[in-house]
């Protein structure tokens, strides 16, 4: 699985953890298929047309993301790996996330 459940330790909401594989200056936007890395981890591939400047990759990946998952871009957001191709971004947790991130 390119994802887990993040449970919050306040006892709010649980999250979604997506790792993923950005590749920026693609010829297009997309999400791909989850890919195993050359470290045994699962990441999902995210290519996008912006390059990794000034956080326009990052925000493109958001957008993207938050497109392709129907979920607002306000409720994405990446945890770890700002500078780093690899990602983790956090989302709400739901049945629909879920299955739609198994099918992958």
């Amino acid at each position: 699985m390119a994802y887990r459940i993040a449970a919050d330790a306040g006892g709010g909401a649980a999250d979604i953890e997506i790792f993923i594989k950005v590749t920026p200056n693609a010829h297009a936007d997309l999400v791909g298929a989850v890919e195993l890395q050359a470290d045994g981890t699962l990441r999902l591939a995210v290519k996008v047309r912006a390059a990794p400047e000034d956080g326009a990759a990052n925000k493109a990946v958001i957008k993207l993301l938050a497109k392709e998952f129907g979920i607002a871009k306000s409720a994405l957001a990446i945890r770890r790996g700002e500078t780093s191709r690899m990602k983790t971004v956090s989302a709400p947790d739901s049945e629909a996330l879920r299955a739609r991130l198994s099918a992958l």
